[in-house]
């Protein structure tokens, strides 16, 4: 049996958490929905971690009340610690991603529902990250790193888009393998504040390592991090995992950093030997 797609919503948007959930299971895929599927008396967070973990992805319902909702920001960061796809649908116009949620979902990956229209965008997305999931099945899955480092010597700052996740896990393993102290951002605790746990990271780290795409270059977020390390004069590196053109302005402020472009690389020993020797990540270990 098919794992269930997790629905993530706050219990104030629940008609159209079922709306949504109506429309994907049209068109063939499982959901879980809390309310619906939840067995009476059953342990909340037991049960949610179970389904979570075995989801092949999760959609966030996005109502007028979800930023708001502690309940729906820990849902959301155990599917990206996980390593969960995540879509976010709203049948709302105006949508502002604000507190905790903000950190891990992208205003531009937004799929707008209409209530009289087909949503096809919506299934289609569905349908791209089913297909990835399974390849990522049949393949050998690269091994999750170790947790994050928690100590006060100088350590490497992991600034990625969680949807590359697949590719920079196994980069971070082989750092740590090789005895490199590494901070990315499955340490956070859903219960503090992003932005400020994120800029403390930042500032202690001995250096970052930024993991330039296309989802990269989308992500808000990202571009913080690396223009609040510039601001701070931190050592960088770039580690370009796709061929990505880079806009314009961001263009300027990289130019002069050290780069490497792993997806060049047909043996990727002799990548892992250009990153093991870079000066920049060297008193990090």
């Amino acid at each position: 049996m098919e794992d269930q797609i997790y629905i993530i919503y706050g219990d104030q948007d629940r008609k159209q958490a079922e709306f949504i959930t109506g429309l994907v299971e049209k068109h063939g895929y499982r959901c879980f929905l809390r309310t619906r599927d939840m067995m009476p008396g059953a342990s909340y967070p037991s049960v949610i971690q179970e389904k979570i973990g075995s989801a092949p992805m999760a959609i966030v319902v996005f109502g007028e009340h979800t930023s708001d909702s502690m309940m729906t920001v820990r849902e959301v960061s155990y599917a990206s610690d996980m390593g969960i796809p995540i879509i976010t649908a709203s049948l709302m116009e105006d949508v502002r991603i604000t507190g905790g949620l903000y950190y891990y979902l992208s205003i531009s990956h937004l799929i707008h529902i209409d209530l009289n229209g087909d949503n096809q965008q919506l299934i289609d997305e569905i349908d791209n990250y089913m297909s990835q999931v399974r390849g990522r099945n049949t393949a050998n899955p690269s091994a999750k790193p170790d947790k994050p480092y928690d100590g006060t010597e100088p350590y490497i700052f992991i600034s990625y888009s969680h949807k590359d996740m697949d590719k920079v896990f196994s980069i971070i393993s082989r750092l740590q393998q090789e005895g490199y102290r590494v901070w990315y951002d499955e340490g956070i605790d859903p219960a503090t504040e992003w932005d400020e746990n994120i800029a403390q990271h930042i500032m202690d780290s001995g250096c970052l390592i930024a993991f330039i795409s296309a989802n990269y270059i989308a992500s808000n977020n990202c571009k913080d991090e690396i223009n609040f390390a510039r601001d701070l004069d931190k050592p960088r590196l770039l580690v370009y995992i796709e061929q990505t053109k880079l806009p314009a302005g961001m263009a300027m402020r990289l130019m002069r950093i050290q780069a490497i472009h792993e997806y060049k690389y047909e043996d990727k020993s002799d990548f892992y030997s250009k990153l093991l020797s870079a000066s920049v990540i060297s008193s990090c270990s």
